[in-house]
């Protein structure tokens, strides 16, 4: 068994995978943390394809903290999300890269029997695995992809890692718009969490007019580009062809996609920025209830709705309730707005 045992583990590296990039996420790094963050976005998630990123994360949190258990049903969400889209083709872009979402999935589990001793489907998942030395470059683009869009659930540091990491794929396959929003959004995050208010840079915005040009049938992409091109103009007062744009996006996302709740909330976040002269409130109202009703325990969308209540509409019961509810999340937030 023990010879067993180290053959496995001598040709894991081959297998990428949360195992194989852990080197480069920040740790010390608080699992809890990370556990309560992503399954409070999993809540709001429609996209298949992050709905997967999710799980891996997840799968792995749950692995370091020893809850195997919770780790494996992570992992067989993930097989359910790839048997679904495979029989329905309800996400193109799980579609377009599903060999590097298999090889990522299935080299998960490998590491997983490995350090579990449960090793009677260890053969059948190394048939089923594609090496990433032997993918295409559209293929090694959705594995790099795959471990750039993990690495930015862990912060301002995984963030900061995965704006780089996901350069390699934009190389590999410049032509994923989804690799184009997730440089974007890293950018995007660095921005919003420096010290001073800045306005978007050139390369900010070009990555997500890119991810919207490359591939129309993504919610984010959408919602990326309207959040985008609202900051580089946020400061402007009066018509604004830009502003215009962008809430533009945010309505063709509401239409292509009503009953989604991230597209609901992110909508009623991105709307809730706009100036009060400008501000299509009543938009915002409608969103923001139709996301209550969808995922009406998640902490984003109880943050939203207590700002709502407690500006737009200055009822602080119903900001207060809401509030409550998001504090499992954003505890420290809601106390800096509450006592502001």
């Amino acid at each position: 068994m023990a010879a067993r045992v180290a053959a496995i583990q001598t040709n894991l590296d081959k297998y990428q995978c949360m195992f194989t990039w852990y080197k480069d996420l920040p740790y010390p790094f608080s699992s809890k943390w990370v556990i309560d963050s992503v399954e409070d976005k999993l809540l709001t998630s429609d996209c298949e394809w992050q709905s997967i990123v999710y799980h891996l994360v997840l799968f792995y949190e749950y692995h370091r903290i020893e809850k195997n258990p919770e780790a494996r049903d992570h992992l067989v969400e993930c097989e359910n999300i790839i048997s679904d889209s495979e029989c329905f083709a309800t996400s193109p872009l799980v579609k377009r890269n599903i060999i590097a979402i298999k090889h990522v999935l299935y080299a998960s589990w490998l590491h997983f029997i490995s350090k579990t001793y449960s090793y009677d489907s260890y053969k059948d998942y190394l048939t089923e695995i594609v090496l990433y030395k032997n993918m295409n470059k559209k293929q090694k683009a959705g594995v790099v992809g795959i471990h750039s869009a993990c690495l930015m659930e862990y912060g301002s540091k995984g963030n900061r890692i995965a704006s780089t990491t996901v350069l390699q794929g934009i190389k590999h396959d410049e032509h994923e718009g989804h690799w184009h929003y997730l440089r974007g959004e890293a950018l995007r995050y660095e921005r919003l969490t420096s010290v001073e208010e800045v306005a978007p840079k050139e390369e900010e915005i070009k990555c997500f007019e890119l991810a919207h040009f490359y591939d129309e049938h993504t919610p984010s992409h959408y919602i990326g580009l309207a959040s985008v091109l609202y900051d580089s103009v946020r400061k402007e007062k009066g018509p604004s062809q830009v502003r215009d744009k962008a809430t533009q996006l945010y309505k063709s996302a509401l239409e292509n996609w009503p009953n989604s709740a991230y597209v609901n909330i992110m909508c009623t976040s991105g709307l809730l920025s706009y100036a009060y002269p400008v501000r299509d409130t009543r938009l915002a109202d409608q969103c923001l209830g139709k996301a209550l009703r969808l995922s009406p325990k998640s902490s984003f969308v109880n943050l939203v709705a207590g700002i709502f209540f407690k500006w737009p509409n200055n009822n602080s019961t119903a900001a207060n309730r809401h509030f409550n509810l998001a504090k499992k999340r954003y505890a420290t937030l809601v106390d800096d707005i509450t006592k502001g």
